[in-house]
């Protein structure tokens, strides 16, 4: 067997025995690429792996993430960058379980013909239980969501890293949560905090403000 479908093979059974742990708690047992997506009534919260592949090896770490489709689907729509199949699977929240619980980046090293992927499985699937399902709990609630991305706080930053995604997304969850009055407000909120901090991120804002206010019928 090559060392490339040693690693491969590697890669599966670390993700089938994933799968099986995850799905004692709901989860489907077979992942889509690296994540395994559960369904909800606001539309899904899931678990993916972020891998870097080496010759001989690759390293993972665990993600979660909530999705709002009502969210998504108003920032989707003025999104002219990803087709249709991936806009279904963009999320609103997020973070790496190891920065959350310590401050830092947990990662499992995977190595051809030394590591056990039952025993990292079991592992990763431990802290997604720890950590992961009380966030879930917590951050399935728009008002939790919209309370982190309102706030200019650097620290909200370990939810998702792009500040402009933030942007975007507060103005969106205050249109689904308070209406045309409170995504004006929020638009007003952001756009002074991206004149104070970065040109460019204040250009793409109002590009995205324009469609957003034309499409849910705000100009």
């Amino acid at each position: 067997m090559t060392k490339n479908r040693e690693l491969w093979k590697k890669k599966t059974d670390l993700l089938n025995a994933l799968g099986k742990c995850l799905s004692t708690r709901g989860f489907p047992a077979r992942p889509s690429g690296y994540s395994f997506r559960k369904k909800t009534a606001f539309g899904n919260v899931a678990v993916h792996l972020n891998v870097a592949q080496y010759e001989t090896e690759f390293h993972a770490a665990v993600h979660v993430s909530v999705r709002f489709d009502a969210v998504e689907d108003l920032i989707n729509a003025c999104n002219e960058l990803l087709t249709p199949a991936e806009k279904k699977k963009t999320a609103t929240f997020g973070c790496e379980l190891g920065n959350l619980r310590d401050g830092r980046r947990r990662e499992w090293r995977v190595v051809v013909g030394r590591s056990d992927p039952e025993k990292i499985a079991k592992e990763m699937a431990e802290l997604v239980f720890e950590i992961g399902v009380p966030y879930f709990e917590r951050y399935s609630s728009l008002e939790e969501v919209y309370a982190v991305f309102s706030s200019d706080d650097v620290d909200a930053g370990i939810h998702v890293a792009p500040p402009l995604w933030r942007g975007e997304r507060a103005v969106a969850l205050g249109f689904v949560i308070g209406g045309a009055a409170e995504a004006r407000r929020m638009i007003e909120a952001k756009r002074k905090y991206f004149g104070g901090q970065n040109p460019r991120h204040a250009r793409l804002f109002e590009k995205f403000v324009t469609c957003f206010e034309k499409q849910v019928g705000m100009e």
